[in-house]
């Protein structure tokens, strides 16, 4: 039987876990289960305002379950989330106005251009960003014009993020946004992501891409069967999981990975 990893905890999550209030995202002793099927098993961790964070973990692992409670979209079976310090499993929907989402694939229709979606979508919010504010701020101005079944991906994905911040969010979701993009579309995006937090935004970003998680985040949290198995920079993760001064996050994952998938339960 191979032990479990302990997880990891960094020195910022850490200090700035100390008062629950602080953490724009609160999660204690949370499961949820899918008929014997544990999603989430005891999973409690603390995120802090102003970082990106990556929510890394084989398929399967658990962090479909983790966004979708945070969305309010699944209920957990035991355990307390806040969320903007709102306790969401009391007020599912307080919480919603301050989030926004990019979902790994989004339909559009391609004879509307990106301008379009903007203005349609600052009609169904009360706040929001002037349009023509985001466009410059975000650099869309190239074709933002153009019908959406002309771009390229990278600026398809660049207008659907801009959709999902036009409400102003405090806390913004990616679910694994530079799937499909080529090399130079994905370090576009990273700086795209980059003037997001620079601006005070948190973000949270599933994917599959180490070199993503090294170039972006500042806190990764790796789930395997419904549990933290590490949390941490990536950093830290790279030095506490391996020996060799030459290891990479590439490393270090398959060795959280490794161990979980070979414990017994």
């Amino acid at each position: 039987m191979t032990a479990l990893a302990s997880p990891i905890i960094s020195e910022n999550t850490a200090n700035n876990s100390q008062d629950k209030c602080e953490a724009i995202i609160h999660f204690s002793g949370v499961s949820l289960c899918y008929g014997n099927q544990k999603a989430l098993s005891d999973v409690s961790l603390d995120i802090a305002p102003g970082q990106v964070i990556a929510l890394i973990g084989p398929n399967g692992a658990g962090k479909s379950t983790f966004v979708e409670i945070i969305m309010g979209l699944k209920k957990p079976a035991q355990g307390q989330v806040r969320v903007f310090g709102i306790d969401i499993l009391k007020h599912p929907e307080k919480h919603l106005r301050r989030i926004g989402v990019q979902l790994q694939e989004t339909k559009v229709f391609t004879k509307l251009t990106g301008r379009d979606y903007l203005e349609f979508f600052s009609r169904l919010y009360r706040h929001t960003l002037p349009v023509e504010d985001l466009i410059r701020q975000q650099d869309l101005q190239e074709f933002v014009d153009k019908p959406l079944g002309q771009v390229s991906g990278g600026q398809k994905q660049r207008i659907i993020l801009a959709l999902a911040i036009i409400n102003d969010p405090d806390l913004i979701i990616l679910d694994e946004p530079t799937i499909g993009l080529d090399p130079l579309a994905r370090r576009e995006f990273w700086s795209f992501i980059r003037k997001l937090q620079s601006s005070g935004k948190t973000l949270l970003f599933t994917t599959h891409y180490m070199d993503e998680v090294q170039a972006l985040a500042s806190q990764v949290i790796v789930l395997s069967r419904g549990k933290v198995v590490a949390n941490g920079t990536p950093e830290q993760i790279i030095r506490l999981h391996n020996q060799s001064e030459s290891s990479s996050l590439d490393d270090a994952y398959e060795v959280l990975v490794g161990q979980t998938q070979g414990a017994i339960a």
